[in-house]
């Protein structure tokens, strides 16, 4: 398609006409290069706008004469980025947005949830066959993004004609081509029926989709508070906990080592303690030579005692002491492994990322999980650990502001409660209308000798700190097993991996040609039992993937698509992994429906609103609120938020969603 002539807009009378012209327009391309990444205080250094007709390159200084078309409601206003691009408008002064906004990044995820990229460049090369050249390519150097407008803003104020010229190409080109990938994608999301009713995917685009990127940017622009002190003083005590295992590898060495070099924890390990390698690397390159491994699997299996020796050549005896002591320093490592990466993501991490009033404004991602969760980056609040898991509490570093409490709300077994819905397992259904624990009820049913009362009574002791008999602590033994089994059976796990997650028998048999198959009788016992109380699951499971090799997709609950092609690749590995990719979805993607209708309704309530109730947080099944510290608005907001939460879409599914939490001045001590 022919591009219309780049324009250059650097005055108010340019801009006037320019605005004129744009108001009339029922579509228009935006995007803006800025001064950095940073989505709380980056701004506009110049930026483009687009009909398919013109296209214009315009000086920052110009935007905030813009707002109108920003806030003109019959324009819909097109950026491949939406939610970045919008806030450094909002930074640079362009003021709020009325009207459809439209994110070529969700459009695309919605088309086809597999792409590698969503990208503006990879989509109109995949789309429509054309290269976008890269900066390097159009500038003759290679920039860092960030520092890619400054270049360019260089160049608009250059001398040189042609200089100029490039850069407000290069400027105006990407709204221009962002309009005519949204246009494109609009069109062929309208040509995706959801259901039998013509409902199509470009109707869930405009109702669910667009709805929720507003919700997203509002939570992004507020942010969430961190206390800078709090982290100060948990950072010592980690750091001397990684001191001293970094003591004891010297000490094992002889010399100082460097526990992120894998070279020389090689050398340590299968040449100084003589450890017999059980698996290697992929071959270099160049060399064709494999080196053995350590990574995460083989230091789980030292760690567990699975351990010989050789001599460089063949096995040879070691004794029980040189067992303890490898699994000791294999133990210790995971242990480095675990508080390094704690430290740098969650401790110095989030210093780093909070801002001048200790607010973190992570981006938040609808584009990215197949399956409809969010994701998060910059930083990932979403992978902060619960309580149970993070023995240095990282979550009271999270708090309220002054004259504010945070509230806190989660959903209680979410996706059990949307795999009774989906399979219509009528004990799963009637365990949860009773309002039973589900997991005693699995475990009372599956035929271990304890009774639901019992599975109650230990978990309660447990939960409180007490003291346990060995056969409460047997009990709990069981039911973490059939939870494990029913959430594995939602993420589509195989005997074998739920073996090793329970810490059972793993058996290795070889076949006439030598292959190696690996085994878990008692896991598969486990799962058989399982499908015995809640037969509807085993049935759910079976028709979903006999489903998805018939059709090659499956929906979740609002009817999004997760295509899975690789059901029909022939190659029996990539067909299994479809088949527990098609449970998954309809789970986990039905839950990620359920909780991103929630926030919809939540963030456009005007009761909530007029209560200034704040949206800040959404992890897995947990809302995290900030709420005026009053004790008849913290009710109310309450009870409006659980009824959001509990009824979600207009028709109820079979089983309840109850949700619990509550208010305090930390996220740690509202859970």
């Amino acid at each position: 398609m022919l591009r219309p002539p780049a324009e250059y807009i650097d005055t108010e009378e340019k801009a006037a006409k320019v605005l004129r012209y744009l108001m009339k327009q029922r579509r228009v391309g935006v995007d803006t290069e800025t001064t950095g990444l940073q989505i709380h205080k980056d701004i506009v250094l110049f930026w483009g706008l687009a009909t398919m007709d013109r296209r214009f390159c315009i000086l920052g200084d110009l935007l905030p004469f813009f707002s109108p078309l920003f806030t003109a409601p019959n324009t819909q206003k097109v950026f491949t980025n939406a939610k970045y691009d919008r806030h450094i408008i909002a930074n640079s002064g362009g003021g709020g947005f009325a009207g459809n906004i439209v994110c070529t990044l969700v459009l695309d995820w919605l088309l086809d949830e597999n792409r590698r990229s969503h990208g503006l460049k990879q989509c109109i090369k995949d789309h429509f066959g054309e290269p976008m050249p890269a900066f390097k390519d159009v500038f003759g150097k290679a920039v860092r993004a960030e520092n890619q407008a400054g270049e360019m803003m260089a160049m608009l104020h250059s001398d040189s004609e042609s200089e100029r010229q490039k850069a407000i190409e290069y400027t105006s080109r990407d709204p221009w081509e962002s309009l005519r990938l949204g246009n494109y994608l609009l069109g062929e999301l309208e040509k995706q029926p959801i259901d039998d009713s013509g409902y199509n995917l470009a109707d869930h685009y405009w109702e669910v989709e667009e709805p929720f990127g507003q919700v997203l940017w509002n939570m992004e622009r507020r942010g969430v508070m961190v206390n800078t002190d709090y982290l100060e003083e948990i950072a010592p005590g980690i750091e001397q906990q990684v001191e001293k295992i970094e003591r004891k590898f010297n000490r094992a060495a002889g010399r100082v080592l460097n526990l992120n070099s894998t070279p020389q924890l090689r050398e340590l390990f299968f040449e100084q303690l003589g450890v017999m390698p059980t698996k290697f690397g992929k071959p270099h390159a160049a060399t064709g030579k494999v080196t053995p491994s350590c990574d995460k699997e083989v230091l789980g299996a030292w760690a567990e005692g699975d351990i010989a020796f050789w001599d460089g050549q063949r096995e040879v005896a070691g004794d029980e002491e040189d067992v303890h002591y490898v699994q000791d320093l294999a133990d210790s490592l995971q242990e480095h492994r675990g508080l390094t990466k704690f430290l740098g993501t969650y401790v110095r991490g989030l210093e780093t990322h909070a801002d001048e009033n200790f607010r973190i404004h992570c981006t938040i991602n609808q584009h990215i999980a197949r399956t409809g969760r969010i994701t998060a980056s910059k930083p990932n609040l979403t992978n902060i650990p619960t309580l149970r898991n993070d023995r240095f509490g990282i979550r009271y570093a999270f708090i309220a502001d002054g004259g504010r409490s945070l509230g806190v709300w989660d959903y209680k077994t979410l996706e059990m409660r949307v795999m009774a819905h989906f399979s219509g397992d009528k004990a799963m259904r009637g365990a949860i209308r009773k309002k039973v624990d589900l997991h005693g009820f699995t475990v009372s049913e599956m035929g271990m000798g304890y009774s639901i009362e019992e599975v109650a009574a230990a978990k309660a002791k447990d939960d409180e700190g007490l003291p346990l008999s060995e056969r409460e602590t047997d009990i709990l033994r069981q039911r973490v097993g059939s939870k494990a089994v029913g959430f594995g059976l939602i993420y589509g796990i195989g005997e074998v991996k739920l073996g090793r997650q329970l810490g059972l028998p793993i058996v290795v048999r070889v076949d006439k040609k030598g292959r190696k198959r690996e085994t878990c009788p008692e896991a598969k016992k486990l799962i058989g039992k399982y499908f015995g109380v809640f037969p509807g699951v085993k049935k759910f499971i079976r028709d979903t993937k006999a489903w998805v090799h018939s059709e090659g997709y499956v929906q979740t609950y609002l009817g999004r698509f997760r295509r899975l092609p690789t059901i029909f690749s022939g190659n029996r590995q990539l067909s299994t992994q479809a088949e527990r990719q098609s449970v998954n979805t309809i789970i986990q993607g039905s839950a990620a429906d359920i909780v991103k209708m929630a926030m919809i309704k939540c963030e456009n309530d005007p009761d909530l609103q007029a209560a200034d109730a704040r949206m800040l947080l959404q992890i897995h099944d947990e809302l995290m609120f900030s709420v005026p510290d009053h004790e008849d608005i913290k009710r109310d907001v309450q009870e409006r938020v659980n009824h959001h939460m509990e009824h979600p879409f207009d028709e109820p599914l079979a089983v309840d969603l109850p949700v619990s939490g509550g208010y305090a001045t930390s996220w740690g001590e509202a859970k």
